[in-house]
């Protein structure tokens, strides 16, 4: 699609969410691809905007078409990853937003994303912590560490008495991590980074001292 900043100023992505509800799914699947493309190219100006049809976008993210759902989470993806100010990330991803991504991300919840929509969400995540403290403390909140976890193991974490008892099985969990997709890994730590606390300052860290 050729000049998206502009279909975008000139109201063309509201248009294409609005009165989502209304279409049949084919049109349904061509206005949000549509929206989808409108986000490719994102700036400062575009933010009242977008940050107008998150609520619409957030609907999108529980639609059962995959090929709607598919293109939804790459408008909220592209959307997030353009604004990097704690205050308009802030507007932008609401609790229930936060809640919609990570249940998606949830290893056997749906067969509706596929690989490359988990790595863009992790990137939305790390993006998300890095630039917002706030945020951040609302993912942990949510027990995304549980999230994580899944992601990189394929199973639920262990219980306290599992832990205490150590009747948790380090190589049946090692085995389901290499075969995790690389980029999953790769995002899934960079997610954890940005959500652990910086090092106080002149602090040399364990490994290299």
């Amino acid at each position: 699609m050729e000049y998206p900043s502009s279909i975008v100023r000139e109201g063309g992505l509201t248009a294409c969410l609005s009165f989502l509800d209304f279409f049949a799914t084919n049109v349904q699947r061509t206005a949000v691809t549509t929206a989808a493309n409108c986000c490719r190219h994102l700036n400062p100006e575009h933010f009242a905007t977008v940050r107008d049809v998150m609520p619409i976008l957030l609907n999108v993210l529980g639609c059962s078409d995959q090929k709607v759902l598919e293109q939804g989470c790459y408008c909220v993806s592209r959307i997030v990853t353009s604004f990097n100010k704690a205050e308009q990330l802030e507007q932008l991803i609401t609790k229930e937003m936060l809640k919609a991504i990570l249940n998606l991300l949830l290893p056997g919840t749906t067969n509706l994303v596929g690989p490359k929509i988990h790595t863009e969400f992790l990137r939305v995540l790390s993006h998300t912590a890095k630039n917002s403290p706030s945020l951040a403390v609302d993912m942990l909140q949510m027990n995304i560490v549980d999230t994580l976890y899944q992601i990189l193991t394929g199973v639920s974490p262990p219980s306290e008495e599992e832990l205490a008892t150590a009747r948790n099985d380090s190589v049946v969990i090692m085995q389901a991590l290499i075969h995790r997709p690389r980029e999953h890994v790769y995002e899934t730590l960079n997610v954890i980074c940005e959500l652990l606390p910086d090092l106080p300052r002149g602090t040399v860290p364990l490994f290299l001292s």
